[in-house]
């Protein structure tokens, strides 16, 4: 099962490679001592399970806006993971390798 492609709602099949690029983003973001999908960094400044940050990046609203049309979508692990899945797929889309995508998640440009 684990090898068989996912389906996203559009019927395109879910890139693994953007999955393991999202594992690793989230996992290095975390905190251990706070919920995974409401999780508060940087002062404030950085929330949700990818750490969307204001100061740093676009943060949640703007990317909530630009992936699901509303930046007032409320951060639910499904749409963090959704609006996570598109903005990686785009600077994949854009030529940019897992390393570099990591690297510019967090802040590098």
């Amino acid at each position: 099962m684990e090898n068989q492609p996912i389906k996203l709602q559009t019927g395109e099949s879910i890139d693994p490679t953007i999955v393991r690029v999202m594992k690793g983003i989230k996992y290095a973001e975390r905190d251990p001592n706070q919920d995974e999908w409401n999780q508060v960094g940087d002062k404030g400044a950085a929330k949700g399970a990818y750490q969307w940050n204001s100061v740093a990046g676009d943060g949640w609203e703007n990317s909530a806006k630009k992936i699901l049309g509303d930046a007032k979508a409320p951060m639910t692990p499904e749409n963090q993971n959704k609006v996570a899945y598109y903005q990686i797929k785009a600077y994949k889309d854009a030529g940019h390798d897992p390393e570099e995508i990591a690297a510019i998640w967090n802040g590098a440009s």
